[in-house]
């Protein structure tokens, strides 16, 4: 759960997490960052069944890695729900200091000031045996505390981090063999100092990652069972993680300025630490991923055959702002050695068709 509020990555046999491939319904569920490594954070309060597949996979599946199957659930005639709850605090947790990182300097360690996980779903119907609804919640937080980190006053550099879901599936019995699904479920997103590591300044030189209005999934699906051995599905699935990494409150100066110019990133390569501002700028990212999915399954019990096209189109947009003084201060051991110049603003985008 410590990394839960960021990508992780599910590997096999060697393959990459871009080799991963994450199916919601049967439509590929996958981002543009990473090249295509990335996925939606998901309340898995929504699905009823999650397999998993390590080898083997169809020819509907693009990478060699692991498969994952994401089965909704859709609500019904009978009102019903689950959730859970996840609750672990830092006083449990024993101390990673050991004689000897303190014989070399480390006074205080990573440590967990607590977790939790708190979700739901439940569903029923709107109208018997045509129309059902489902929908869950979900808020997840990750509070840190990072080693070799601290304030003016010596307290310990931290990260606070949170995900949230709000998601609302609808399912229409629109004939005795064809069914629609709507479904849709929005992310917000926070960390509180983005790549706070050891050496850098909680107050100046990380970012913070601000919760975005355009994190968000949603599918329409249309199945029809022409025969009982004859199955027809059309679906789409659009997937948008746009956020912000911005300075922390008093850093960003006013370009060109005596202030803009004397607050430019001191990074310390001998002794490891960044000071007074981040060492890149505030940055816009803004990736959507689309995937249109059709298909024909004829299935007689003993052997199944499955044809149809398949069609991602993705865009992601990026840009970055002007970093205070336009560069980057270079020393080792406190003394002055280099400047690293950059040219901004930048503005530039990445596509797949």
């Amino acid at each position: 759960g410590a990394q839960a509020v960021n990508q992780n990555n599910t590997t096999a046999h060697g393959y990459v997490g871009s080799q991963t491939t994450v199916m919601l319904d049967g439509i590929q569920l996958q981002g543009m960052c990473g090249d295509g490594s990335t996925q939606s954070y998901s309340n898995v309060q929504n699905y009823e069944e999650i397999p998993v597949q390590t080898s083997g996979a169809g020819a509907d599946v693009g990478g060699g890695g692991v498969r994952q199957q994401l089965i909704s659930r859709r609500g019904g005639n009978t009102f019903s729900g689950s959730g859970s709850a996840v609750y672990a605090d830092g006083g449990w947790q024993p101390s990673a200091l050991t004689p000897e990182l303190v014989a070399r300097g480390l006074r205080q360690g990573n440590k967990i000031e607590n977790l939790a996980t708190y979700e739901t779903g439940m569903g029923g119907k709107i109208v018997q045996d045509r129309l059902w609804w489902f929908a869950a919640a979900r808020n997840q937080t990750f509070n840190n505390l990072v080693a070799d980190t601290s304030y003016p006053d010596g307290t310990q550099g931290y990260t606070h981090e949170y995900t949230r879901n709000l998601s609302l599936r609808m399912t229409a019995q629109l004939t005795s063999k064809t069914q629609l699904t709507a479904f849709y479920d929005r992310v917000i997103k926070y960390l509180s100092h983005d790549g706070l590591q050891a050496g850098r300044d909680p107050l100046t030189a990380v970012h913070e990652s601000i919760p975005s209005p355009n994190y968000a999934q949603w599918q329409i699906k249309l199945t029809n069972t022409l025969s009982n051995r004859l199955l027809v599905d059309l679906g789409f699935n659009h997937y948008q993680a746009h956020r912000v990494l911005r300075f922390q409150p008093g850093v960003k100066q006013e370009y060109g300025t005596a202030a803009w110019l004397a607050s430019a990133s001191h990074w310390d390569t001998s002794l490891g630490t960044l000071t007074r501002a981040p060492a890149d700028g505030e940055t816009l990212q803004a990736p959507t991923r689309r995937f249109l999915v059709g298909s024909v399954s004829y299935v007689t019990g003993s052997h199944n055959m499955k044809i149809g096209p398949q069609y991602s189109q993705g865009l992601r947009k990026l840009a970055t702002e002007p970093y205070n003084a336009g560069l980057v201060q270079v020393y080792q051991n406190a003394v002055p050695v280099s400047v690293t110049l950059t040219n901004t603003p930048v503005r530039y985008s990445n596509s797949v068709n």
